[in-house]
């Protein structure tokens, strides 16, 4: 197979928005085993617990994310633009996420609904979020449930993906995605410290736990290998040499170090770019990825709530299919005309006169 570039494929002729679906998809097969109180789940299996699926589709929506990102931010060029294509991307849905949890808790909460809504628990879950302090528990919600108490895990990403959108605007504002080598270098001095010293991400606002580390790593390798796009060749051989790389190293190296994280994020981006793997989803049921990764959960803890012995395929084939729904319908009435905004608030300030 020949080689390709990372350059040789816009940002419509690409797999990014299937590989995102398939993603969503592994982190709701991965849940399907802990939320019913299985320890089997396949991904790990397979890998000899190396990584299960629910830590691949993260990192690989991390890896697309800081790839695309730092697209985004060149692009724009500017600081305003950017944030608020961000915040329009993130956001609304976001939102609609949190609401719905407390909706759908309303139906399934051991309390009565006047207790439930009259709950200080309630609306600190719904004002606690929407500030990214994050809250998992709404009262009397999913307590008999295998995995007690969780309304939504899946959201546990959303601030540590908004820290990175902020080193991407401080690494563009200071000219370091435009001047290559810079940025370069300066990504690969971050990676070495996470590598080093894990525990340095817990610095970063927002993030308080070490199970960001890989994820982290992925965002950064995502941007560095957009800064060095024209310079690193795609070809399969690649990912066959990162793979028996990791395999060999496995006994020394515990699941998201730095080795396991390139061969993601060049896998991924390989598989992104492949000229034989056209796959325009977008462009015939819209960009649903978000969607399925937000509102997954509590779909899932739901079904469970209905019937406790669910098989974990029975769980991963029902909750993906009603979640495509909702996410379909999140994309199609919420996302996508939120989307339709972009400049709307940007393209007035930067119109606006000169004061003096």
């Amino acid at each position: 197979m020949r080689s390709m570039s990372f350059a040789t494929s816009n940002h419509r002729d690409n797999n990014f928005d299937a590989l995102r679906i398939f993603a969503a998809a592994l982190v709701i097969l991965s849940h399907s085993w802990p939320l019913t109180s299985r320890t089997d789940e396949p991904i790990a299996e397979i890998t000899y617990a190396s990584i299960n699926g629910g830590a691949l589709g993260v990192w690989m929506f991390f890896v697309i994310s800081g790839y695309l990102v730092s697209q985004s931010f060149v692009q724009r060029g500017n600081l305003l633009a950017f944030f608020e294509a961000r915040f329009l991307r993130i956001y609304p849905a976001f939102v609609a996420c949190i609401v719905f949890g407390i909706l759908l808790g309303a139906v399934v909460s051991t309390l009565p609904l006047a207790g439930y809504f009259g709950h200080p628990q309630t609306w600190k879950y719904l004002v606690a979020n929407l500030l990214f302090e994050l809250r998992y528990q709404l009262p009397g919600v999913f307590v008999t449930n295998p995995y007690p108490n969780a309304v939504n895990g899946s959201i546990w990403t959303l601030p540590a993906e908004t820290m990175m959108y902020v080193l991407v605007a401080l690494m563009g504002l200071a000219t370091m995605l435009r001047r290559t080598w810079l940025g370069a270098v300066t990504l690969v001095g971050l990676l070495a410290v996470l590598s080093i010293e894990p525990g340095s991400v817990t610095k970063i606002p927002y993030i308080d736990s070490l199970n960001y580390a890989p994820a982290v790593r992925c965002f950064l390798l995502g941007m560095l290998f957009y800064l060095l796009r024209d310079r690193i060749p795609l070809h399969g051989a690649g990912v066959i040499g990162l793979f028996a790389l990791v395999v060999v190293l496995k006994q020394n190296q515990p699941p998201g170090t730095l080795f396991v994280c390139v061969l993601i994020a060049y896998t991924t981006l390989w598989l992104a770019m492949h000229p034989r793997l056209r796959l325009p989803v977008s462009d015939r049921i819209g960009d649903v990825s978000y969607g399925l990764y937000l509102f997954a959960f509590p779909i899932q803890q739901t079904l469970v709530w209905l019937k406790p012995n669910i098989e974990p395929w029975v769980l991963f084939a029902a909750s993906f299919c009603l979640t495509f729904v909702v996410a379909w319908c999140s994309w199609r009435f919420l996302e996508k005309p939120a989307l339709a905004l972009k400049g709307r608030f940007s393209g007035k300030w930067s119109r606006q006169p000169a004061a003096g």
